[in-house]
């Protein structure tokens, strides 16, 4: 294991991939600051803000869950995708390191990345809506420490299935596209989910009286509606969809069920993972 991973960050740091990592980070944060403030904030570009709160930090980071996904997919293809590609993996095979030590390094390096990336890209909002603003009220939370946990453990989910796709494809261009479809399927799957889910029970019929205003006459069964055990099932999906939380009330915010299941999603990608580089040839 400790072969593998010393091949594994000695990659990551020989290949540029750390410093790149960085710039990326750097910029996607200051990328996401200037949206927050000219869409949301309604500012000018570059305008100083007069007053932000731990809303500004919630809202910027309840963006995570969104774009950095999208680096992981281009890590875990630069990174594990190349090294299989290139069939160097054989090379460690056959010097006796197990397949199973080779997966997990590279693993324990892509969520280390999407971690480091995360905890910066926060260090950065903070110290913008500490500074920036003419004044500010900003303060460490409770709920914005366990949502930042949250959306590490999720993050980390998503590293654990990109992996396992690279492993699994044995291709890195083929892998990368079917990475990034999973990402806009999870969110319009959330979509569905939710337009199911809030279809009334009742649909009411109207009828204008002399006066012209509407009154109720009577109501029918909605036929979409959906109730008993398929609309428990439902629930649960929509519930523990990453993308399922309320972005404009980012202070009721609660990722407690999404992570949750984010750690049961990096147990079984981990477990398939090791099953497949273990079963699969590379030739």
């Amino acid at each position: 294991m400790i072969r593998a991973l010393r091949s594994s960050f000695f990659r990551f740091f020989s290949t540029g991939l750390f410093i790149k990592s960085l710039i990326f980070s750097v910029i996607l944060a200051f990328f996401q600051i200037f949206r927050t403030c000219t869409e949301d904030l309604g500012l000018l570009p570059f305008q100083q803000p007069r007053y932000i709160n731990n809303t500004f930090i919630m809202m910027n980071m309840l963006t995570l869950i969104y774009v950095v996904p999208f680096g992981i997919a281009l890590f875990a293809s630069i990174h594990t995708g190349s090294d299989i590609q290139f069939r160097s993996i054989n090379n460690k095979i056959t010097t006796g390191v197990s397949r199973t030590s080779i997966l997990l390094s590279d693993l324990i390096v892509t969520v280390l990345s999407a971690e480091f990336s995360i905890v910066l890209q926060m260090l950065i909002f903070y110290l913008y809506a500490r500074f920036v603003p003419v004044k500010s009220n900003i303060s460490v939370s409770g709920v914005i420490i366990n949502s930042t946990l949250g959306i590490m453990v999720i993050c980390a989910a998503f590293s654990a299935v990109f992996v396992l796709v690279q492993f699994f494809s044995s291709n890195k261009l083929l892998a990368l596209i079917l990475t990034l479809l999973i990402l806009p399927t999870i969110n319009f799957s959330s979509q569905m989910l939710e337009a199911r889910l809030t279809e009334p029970y009742r649909l009411y019929q109207y009828e204008e009286d002399e006066n012209g205003e509407q009154k109720v006459t009577g109501w029918t069964v909605n036929p979409n509606y959906i109730g008993g055990i398929p609309r428990t099932i439902l629930q649960f999906f929509y519930d523990t969809n990453p993308y399922s939380f309320n972005y404009f009330e980012p202070e009721k915010v609660s990722l407690k069920t999404e992570t949750e299941a984010a750690g049961i999603v990096f147990l079984a990608a981990t477990a398939l993972g090791v099953l497949s580089i273990n079963k699969k040839e590379y030739p």
